[in-house]
């Protein structure tokens, strides 16, 4: 008999994701196995759960942080063994520490006919980021591409970027698969089922989707809320830890110290049910491995947006798509922290100095470091110390030496503070921009993204630069010009245009 191997990180993601795969092997007439680290799970044992399906279940020590170290040396000490007592005909690896180890490993045993596969679930190198990480991480696939048999991506970008590599058989099939219909067609008695999931009439649920852990940026919503402050909004969160229990334990804690109620539901089988009876859906996640809507769920995408009463959008692409999806008009209104002006939003976040001197207030999301280097260059001709936010939404090599101070887990409030203090803001943020405007300031956009980038944000950036007069706010390679003054008379009368036709779109939205 053909055996397989299939191979993650932990027995979670296994469990999680791969059982399908396992199966479809089994049906085809392998003998399964599996490996991975199943010491962090604790909500069922690797070896009975993948033996109750007829799989066997190794385990190896991988390590989901960091792909240099002790751990990672023994992990392929283990897979080495593992391959030494068993012929495997098959192996499918997946995410990127495993993916690297696995690969070495099992080169020599491609000579003696074993299939090797690798899937990725979003690159360590995606666009945007520094040149080092590029050449490390890019370099470590490249290497282990010609190791590889195939190569499957789930978006269009891996994809792209995957194709550059050694491996000649390189596949893009677009995301997980999910049967929309489910949630088209399900009907509830919504009253009791939301008492069933422990909610009273007067609650305003909101939901969020996702296993636990610091990648779905949970916490961010507990923060919300507690700015809030307002006992009728409850928190659900559907999903387990995957790979430890700490993540719960955290923001189990976190919810209790923010005075925030939450309910962990962990694994369920009824979200298209669940989804029914909440209010909101949130998906703060920091990243996310899909891609773009794919041709063939544009139909029931654009199906599923005919069935809503109304649909506005923040930037003016948004509204096209939407107008090409469906034929239907999607007003482009303010982002809702334009609700408050400057004066409101002072009531609500009082300001707190936390420099006397006059400084620049630099927020990239991004990893470019000509940005940086523009900074700089500012900070030389104004003789300006710079308050830098680092390594915001990944770890930037060139973050470490930039900034005079640099604070660390920065709330919102804090966040708002150090920017309504500064004399100039330097962002490639949406937010970023939006405050600085509200504030008054003196700024300047960088991009986060090429505009041809399959990831791009710039979109919301362009849109409410125009919307406001304020494009040429937008790095075009001269960061002085972000001296100009900037008429913001004019700038608050388009806004006060803006916000009439919001208040009015949000005003028939809700009072019908």
């Amino acid at each position: 008999m053909k055996r397989a191997l299939i191979v993650a990180a932990t027995g979670g993601f296994l469990n999680g994701f791969l059982i399908p795969d396992m199966k479809l092997l089994q049906e085809m007439g392998y003998e399964v196995h599996c490996a991975a680290n199943g010491n962090s799970v604790s909500t069922f044992v690797p070896e009975e759960r993948f033996a109750s399906i007829g799989v066997t279940f190794h385990q190896i020590d991988f390590s989901s942080t960091s792909p240099v170290s002790k751990e990672s040396l023994t992990a392929y000490k283990q897979y080495k063994e593992l391959l030494n007592r068993y012929h495997f005909d098959f192996v499918h690896v997946h995410t990127p520490i495993p993916g690297a180890i696995v690969r070495i490993a099992t080169r020599r045993k491609r000579k003696e006919g074993c299939v090797v596969v690798y899937t990725t679930h979003g690159l360590t190198f995606p666009k945007g980021s520094s040149l080092k990480t590029k050449i490390v991480y890019g370099g470590v696939e490249w290497f282990c591409s010609w190791m590889t048999d195939g190569i499957i991506t789930i978006n269009k970008e891996d994809y792209t970027q995957m194709k550059k590599m050694a491996c000649k058989n390189v596949y893009h099939i677009n995301g997980v698969g999910v049967d929309t219909s489910r949630y088209h067609e399900c009907q509830i008695d919504r009253d009791r089922y939301r008492e069933s999931l422990g909610l009273s009439e007067s609650d305003i649920a909101i939901l969020e989707v996702g296993e636990l852990s610091t990648r779905k940026n949970h916490k961010v919503i507990i923060e919300a809320l507690s700015k809030i402050n307002d006992k009728h909004y409850v928190f659900l969160i559907c999903g387990k830890a995957m790979s430890n229990l700490g993540t719960y334990d955290f923001l189990k804690k976190y919810a209790e110290e923010k005075n925030v109620r939450v309910i962990f539901l962990g694994f369920r089988k009824d979200i298209p049910e669940i989804n029914r009876c909440v209010d909101i859906a949130v998906l703060p996640s920091l990243r996310e491995g899909l891609g773009q809507i794919p041709w063939y769920q544009k139909k029931r995408t654009a199906d599923f947006l005919k069935r809503l009463d109304y649909i506005s959008m923040r930037e003016n692409r948004g509204s096209e798509i939407v107008k090409e999806l469906t034929g239907l008009d999607a007003p482009v209104i303010l982002d809702p922290v334009f609700n408050f002006d400057k004066e409101q939003w002072e009531k609500l976040i009082p300001i707190k100095k936390e420099m006397d001197e006059p400084y620049i207030f630099a927020y990239f999301l991004g990893a470019n470091p000509e940005y940086r280097k523009q900074v700089r260059k500012l900070a030389e001709s104004t003789g300006l110390k710079i308050v830098a936010l680092r390594h915001m939404d990944q770890y930037v090599e060139d973050d470490e030496s930039f900034g005079d101070y640099a604070p660390y887990d920065v709330a919102p409030d804090r966040f708002l503070n150090l920017l309504r203090g500064a004399e100039y803001v330097c962002t490639d943020s949406f937010h970023g921009t939006c405050f600085s405007i509200i504030n008054e300031k003196k700024f300047m956009i960088f991009n986060r993204y090429a505009n041809t980038s399959a990831t791009s944000k710039n979109s919301r950036i362009d849109s409410l630069c125009q919307n406001l007069g304020v494009s040429d706010r937008r790095f075009s390679g001269d960061i002085s010009t972000i001296q100009k003054i900037i008429d913001y008379e004019k700038v608050y009368c388009k806004l006060a245009k803006l916000k009439q036709k919001t208040d009015q779109y949000i005003n028939a939205a809700f009072m019908g």
